[in-house]
């Protein structure tokens, strides 16, 4: 059909090139302010994707995106995606927004399904630094990162297969603090603010955990990574060696480290601290899931009382 403006109520939304028909979408949600992304497959076996966008005015400040013609596979346009996206994505809400609006269901996963990961750590595949970096992780069971600090870097970690348990750590004054541990699955999306300390783990004990990281501005190698032991109280810092963020690293994958420099207080021994520590899941659970993890609970509990 060409090239021609779509509107909404005369209001311009994005010029588009049409290449099928789109009535499936047609009344579909979309994000506030966003747009969502579904990979579809063509009739020559190819793919696409359609970008559904909400109305944008003439006086506002939108991005500038084209829609992505045909691909050969669902990962393919989320990367051309990210690619036209240009600098609209490199703030923490509207790159938020994006990975929100990722249909995980639709990503094709084949490449890193099987892929080796050293026990009790992950393995990291870099698929694209421009603008932002997007980076594959693949973390077997019992796989984990060391706590980590980001600094001069946000990011935003999709999780695609398996689930993800995000623990978030306070460092003041010399004592390291948990201050929240929280749960994702396949679709929920974890927000990793410039500035925090965390350590991401696979919350399955029989299952690989798949993750999608989004990073600005991208950091290509761990190059100047601190991470921390709570155990020693030690401080290390990563070289372009690293290949994670860990301290199985080799010796020669260290710039420098540190030993006794501050101390872990637990949450649950710092002073008037509550007796449980509260776990949020995302995306939440379905009501019968939601049951079976309280069964669960009162089963734990009778057994510590």
């Amino acid at each position: 059909m060409g090239n021609k403006p779509i509107t909404n109520k005369g209001i311009p939304v994005q010029r588009l090139r049409w290449t099928g028909q789109f009535g499936r979408w047609t009344g579909m949600r979309v994000p506030s302010t966003g747009f969502k992304i579904h990979p579809t497959p063509a009739s020559n076996g190819q793919w696409g994707a359609a970008m559904l966008w909400e109305p944008c005015s003439p006086t506002s400040s939108c991005a500038s995106l084209a829609l992505p013609h045909i691909y050969r596979q669902p990962m393919n346009a989320l990367l051309d995606t990210v690619h036209a996206a240009g600098t609209s994505l490199l703030s923490p809400d509207a790159l938020g927004r994006f990975v929100r609006g990722i249909d995980v269901s639709q990503l094709d996963l084949d490449r890193w399904r099987g892929m080796e990961a050293p026990k009790g750590g992950y393995v990291r595949d870099v698929l694209t630094t421009d603008p932002l970096e997007v980076v594959v992780l693949v973390w077997p069971p019992g796989g984990a990162s060391a706590i980590h600090h980001h600094e001069g870097f946000f990011g935003h970690v999709l999780v695609v297969e398996g689930h993800l348990e995000n623990v978030e750590f306070r460092l003041k004054d010399g004592v390291l603090t948990d201050t929240l541990h929280a749960v994702y699955g396949p679709g929920g999306v974890a927000y990793e603010p410039d500035g925090m300390h965390h350590l991401i783990r696979n919350a399955d004990l029989d299952r690989t955990l798949i993750t999608v990281h989004f990073y600005s501005p991208p950091i290509s190698d761990l190059t100047g990574l601190k991470i921390l032991d709570p155990a020693t109280g030690t401080i290390a810092v990563l070289n372009e060696k690293a290949k994670s963020a860990s301290f199985r690293e080799p010796r020669e994958h260290f710039s420098e480290v540190q030993e006794g420099v501050f101390r872990y207080l637990p949450f649950e021994k710092k002073p008037g601290a509550p007796s449980h520590h509260i776990h949020p899941i995302v995306p939440k659970p379905s009501p019968e899931r939601i049951l079976e993890l309280i069964m669960g609970y009162y089963d734990e509990q009778a057994h510590v009382y």
